[in-house]
């Protein structure tokens, strides 16, 4: 069907986020897996990765887009016990946000961290007005 979200899966290279940017956005908390976000083989879900990139969306740009495409890359996997931290971050691209919104939609870039540190998804979503 024409205007669905397309799934890429070409070898995109995602741009690194620094997490002690001001223009990162924090999810509140540290996210905990619990046993219902596993799968078989006791690893997180790839669906709770895409429920964790979405709640760290702002839901005002959210309500007023819709989901285009995205790109992720996840780099490690994680178990129950693991505590995590999503933030996402506006890519800006031409000109001022108000103005890149209203022309082409918006984009957010996304990083889920271990508490060690270490990056455990990558990714980006793009939105279009509704």
């Amino acid at each position: 069907m024409v205007g669905d979200p397309q799934i890429d899966i070409k070898n995109t290279k995602l741009r690194q986020m620094n997490v002690n940017a001001r223009s990162l956005i924090p999810l509140a908390g540290y996210l905990m897996p619990s046993w219902t976000d596993l799968d078989i083989n006791q690893h997180v879900s790839h669906v709770k990765y895409l429920d964790w990139v979405f709640q760290s969306l702002p839901r005002s740009d959210v309500e007023k887009n819709e989901l285009s495409s995205m790109i992720l890359e996840v780099r490690r996997e994680c178990r129950m016990g693991d505590n995590l931290q999503s933030f996402c971050e506006v890519a800006r691209s031409d000109g001022p946000l108000s103005q890149f919104t209203a022309k082409n939609g918006i984009e957010f870039d996304h990083l889920l961290l271990h508490e060690d540190g270490s990056t455990i998804l990558r990714g980006k979503t793009m939105w279009k007005a509704r």
